[in-house]
C-alpha cells in the first residue's frame, strides 16, 4: 500500500540539492513477505540543458554544479554502471 518516489541526479541538479538524488538499491530479506517493484523513469528531452533553477540558488546556497546536457549525462551514468 505504499508508494516510494526516488529522485535522480537531474532533479538534484535542477533543485540545487534541495531534492537529493536517491541511491538505487532493492533488497529483499527472506523473513519479509514478497515485495513488488515497478520502475517508471521520466527524463527530459535528450538535448535539454539542465542547470540549477534560479529560485533554488542564493548567496546562502550557491550552485552545486554546472549545467549538463540531459542525454549526455544519462548516457554517461549508464556507461559508468556497466563498467562495474
Amino acid at each position: 500500500g505504499d508508494v516510494l518516489v526516488n529522485t535522480g541526479d537531474l532533479m538534484a541538479l535542477w533543485s540545487n540539492g534541495l531534492y537529493p538524488s536517491t541511491l538505487h538499491r532493492v533488497q529483499t530479506r527472506l523473513d519479509q513477505p514478497a515485495r513488488y517493484s515497478l520502475a517508471f523513469f521520466v527524463d527530459p528531452d535528450s538535448l535539454t540543458r539542465v542547470s540549477p533553477l534560479p529560485s533554488c540558488v542564493s548567496t546562502a546556497r550557491p550552485a552545486i554544479a554546472t549545467a549538463v546536457v540531459a542525454g549526455e549525462h544519462i548516457q554517461a551514468r549508464i556507461e559508468a554502471s556497466q563498467r562495474r
